[in-house]
């Protein structure tokens, strides 16, 4: 980036401000009134990163939020604003930082109410349109941001621009931004730059705060069974250090949601697992003394609340805004309040739990698997092997993302090494988008690994679902383009399980065959026709799969690596119960029940 000068471009400010912060590439499609806006961020030594639709694009720049914190998505005025706010919606669900910046037109048309082509605006052409409908457009999104600003007077843009960054971090919540076309080129003073955003909370009732750490600290020192819960809000609150050191410093059994899996240190001998494993967790979570959950964040798929209903006198809170002490709200910042409680740690060690509580390590359920014959097929079993067996793959630095009901439950057996990330986003992603978020997260990995020696280790790893990579291919077609690397493992079960138990007399597989998804990346000149490195490989046998985690190529990361897994699912009418643990939380390896299962 070049030195700051007295002046500068309205929109070069804005892409210095978004650099300051960490932000090294800009995502969109270009338009007539966006075209300018991406200019300058090449200007200003962005890289921008074209897609083939908005909502790839707003998709792609999800993943790269993840990773890096903070990511741009610049759309057009005249493009329907349905596709881009269903990205947004999604961000904003997953609490992931995301600024929308819309090129619009230059002020003059707005204040006469100008037409334009392509505009949702010409529903009804005959009706005259007022100037305020251009209001329109930022209404779309108001539920779905936490700012909107409207950049119109050069002298407080550049404040306006400061604050929805400031606010998007800070909340880690998406944010948007309307900026003209005729205000793109503007000159505005470039001395703000000079000085950075300051992310520190603001000013708080230390009173409140003593008082409320001096509660917490009195619980801790007298909890008989206690227990910390790191759920998946912990990232989007800054409270991951936080987390991790009381979970150091109080030495108690910890445990992690489905969608927070790698947030916690998990090499910690405190460490548990997860926590919808009940047959590990039910009884002790049940005469717990002590709850300190972290970060709770409400989906459809893991309501947090319920759970701990019952438990609501025993449980400490920590939100971003308020602590929760049973029943009773403090508004201020959890932050703070968890540093200071970990300060007193320091000071005063506390007792070890004696006994400690009987649960097992996650680490020691891979050496209880049973064995398998290498001629043996792929196949998912009460013992959730495949997934336990995966996790010799991993190594520190690795970011994992997952897809498919399957491939997400799985995540929840996987044995996670330190300094590596697991992104589990749910059921709220389509078939097939994963591969955008993938996209994102490869690209903003490839940008750290240059100055973070622990992600240069690492690797993109994707488990994705038949289906989800047939929709996919537009997207493989860009990873091949942008020669990113990434590991991708198809999970091909052949015909749903859930469908041909549930209509195994009408069923039928519409698929007019068996496809050969490793070897459709030669649908685009790979890989003998290309410098850049794709491997494909196909495992059927559990011989196959040791050969596959241990093969060298692949464990490099390097380039684009696509395994398919030919996965036999149990037939599940052999016994009820290996379905409900196939596609419910899957059981420990230490409490599993002994099912006798027809062999083939």
């Amino acid at each position: 980036m070049s030195e700051v000068t007295d002046d500068i471009t309205l929109a070069g400010y804005l892409f210095k401000r978004l650099y300051q912060v960490g932000l090294h590439a800009v995502h969109g499609v270009p338009g007539n009134h966006n075209i300018a806006i991406l200019r300058e961020a090449t200007h200003a030594g962005l890289e921008w990163v074209s897609h083939r639709s908005d909502l790839n694009a707003g998709i792609v720049a999800d993943g790269y939020a993840r990773v890096k914190g903070i990511a741009a998505l610049i759309s057009s005025f005249e493009n329907m604003p349905s596709s881009v706010s269903t990205a947004i919606a999604a961000s904003y669900q997953d609490r992931v930082p995301v600024v929308l910046v819309i090129g619009t037109p230059e002020r003059k048309a707005q204040a006469q109410a100008s037409k334009f082509h392509h505009s949702f605006f010409d529903a009804q052409p005959d009706v005259p349109r007022q100037p305020d409908e251009f209001q329109m457009l930022a209404d779309c999104f108001e539920k779905i941001t936490i700012t909107q600003e409207f950049l119109v007077d050069p002298s407080e843009a550049t404040a306006q621009i400061d604050t929805a960054i400031r606010g998007c971090i800070m909340q880690s919540l998406p944010v948007y931004i309307e900026l003209p076309e005729d205000l793109v080129t503007s000159m505005v003073p470039a001395k703000g730059l000079a000085q950075r955003l300051e992310f520190d909370t603001p000013p708080h009732d230390t009173e409140m705060e003593k008082t409320v750490v001096a509660s917490i600290m009195n619980k801790i020192k007298h909890a008989q069974r206690p227990m910390i819960l790191v759920d998946a809000g912990v990232p989007s609150c800054g409270l991951i250090k936080e987390a991790n050191q009381l979970a150091k410093k109080t030495r108690f059994p910890t445990a992690a949601t489905q969608f927070s899996r790698g947030v916690v240190d998990e090499t910690l001998k405190n460490f548990h697992g997860d926590i919808s494993d009940f047959d590990m967790y039910g009884s002790y979570f049940r005469s717990s003394d002590l709850i300190l959950l972290i970060g709770p964040l409400n989906t459809i798929e893991w309501a947090i609340s319920a759970v701990f209903e019952a438990k609501t006198a025993e449980t400490v809170t920590f939100n971003r805004n308020s602590v929760v002490i049973g029943d009773q709200k403090y508004e201020l910042f959890s932050r703070p309040v968890l540093q200071q409680i970990s300060n007193c740690l320091s000071e005063r060690k506390l007792r070890d739990l004696a006994p400690y509580p009987d649960l097992p390590s996650v680490r020691d359920s891979i050496e209880m698997l049973p064995t398998q014959k290498n001629i043996a097929p792929l196949q998912h079993d009460i013992y959730s092997t495949f997934w336990r067996r995966m996790s010799i793959f991993f190594r520190p630095g690795d970011i994992i993302l997952t897809e498919t009901q399957t491939a997400q439950d799985g995540a929840r057996c996987f044995v996670l090494p330190r300094d590596t990330i697991l992104i589990n986003p749910g059921a709220g992603k389509s078939p097939g988008h994963i591969i955008a978020t993938t996209m994102g997260v490869a690209l903003a990995q490839q940008g750290l690994a240059k100055t973070n020696y622990m992600l240069s280790q690492g690797r993109t790893i994707l488990f994705e679902g038949a289906k989800g990579f047939q929709k996919g291919q537009n997207d493989l077609r860009a990873i091949i383009d942008m020669k990113l690397n990434l590991i991708m493992f198809v999970i091909n079960e052949g015909v749903p399980v859930v469908e041909s138990l549930m209509h195994a007399m009408e069923y039928t597989q519409q698929d007019s065959g068996h496809w050969r998804y490793s070897e459709s990346v030669s649908f685009f000149g790979s890989p003998n026709e290309t410098p850049y490195p794709v491997y494909s490989s196909i495992a059927i046998t559990w011989g196959d799969f040791d050969l596959i985690i241990h093969d060298k190529i692949i464990q490099s990361g390097t380039g684009l690596c696509i395994v398919e897994f030919m996965i036999k699912p149990g037939d599940p009418m052999q016994s009820p119960s290996l379905l409900a643990e196939m596609y419910g939380p899957p059981p420990s390896p230490f409490s599993l029940k002994k099912y006798h299962l027809k062999q083939d």
